[in-house]
């Protein structure tokens, strides 16, 4: 599950989206997987949303997501 956050993390930076966006649809996306393996017709829990926030934590930590962002920033200061 984390390396599927990780995937669906770094290609929403990828589309142009800029971090807090990604963070967010990140999160929705964590929420969501982790609602799929509960019984059908469950509600999202206190605990399953802490869960879904480390989820999208730990995939901020993955070298190639934290690569990529630092050579945007890169690029964008040498626009300017």
């Amino acid at each position: 599950m984390k390396r599927k956050v990780e995937e669906f993390l770094f290609t929403m930076l990828k589309m142009g989206l800029k971090t807090g966006q990604a963070n967010k649809k990140a999160y929705e996306y964590a929420l969501a997987l982790l609602l799929d393996q509960e019984r059908a017709g469950s509600h999202a829990t206190a605990p399953m949303m802490e869960r879904a926030v480390g989820l999208v934590k730990e995939a901020w930590t993955n070298t190639d997501i934290v690569h990529y962002c630092q050579a945007m920033l890169h690029q964008e200061r040498a626009r300017r």
